[in-house]
């Protein structure tokens, strides 16, 4: 269970955060091709300052690198969540609660243990075995 986030919620926020971002990056990208329509000359005014048409460029060029960038990370969290979805689909009895509490709610094995009423070890083990199965498919 090698996630790169303490917990699936932690995931989900990661997702809308980016998901924002992206927006945010797409509307910027938006309001500064509209400026340059309505000014096709070497300085453009952007917000009552000048900026030349080379900078102006430039801004648009790292904006869009931001949104190509921000756009395969989402790429990339939604095949991770996907991933956890599918095993957890896959789940049932003390495996799935296992894996619940550790890796949707971020929980250590000792609060798994306490929560499930049973041994760390025994926690250890059913994690070993989802590993285990987890990496066959």
């Amino acid at each position: 269970m090698n996630i790169l986030y303490c917990s699936y919620e932690d995931l989900l926020k990661r997702i809308s955060v980016i998901e924002i971002r992206l927006e945010s990056y797409k509307k910027e990208k938006e309001l500064l091709v509209n400026v340059s329509e309505n000014e096709k000359q070497s300085v453009i005014k952007v917000n009552d300052e000048r900026i030349s048409y080379m900078t102006y460029l430039q801004e648009i060029k790292i904006i869009d690198s931001h949104i190509l960038l921000h756009e395969e990370e989402l790429i990339r969290l939604k095949k991770e969540k996907e991933k956890i979805d599918t095993i957890m689909s896959g789940l049932e009895g003390t495996n799935e609660s296992v894996f619940y509490y550790r890796i949707v709610k971020g929980m250590t094995q000792e609060q798994t243990a306490e929560k499930l009423y049973m041994s760390t070890r025994q926690v250890q083990r059913i994690e070993k075995k989802l590993e285990n199965s987890i990496m066959a498919c």
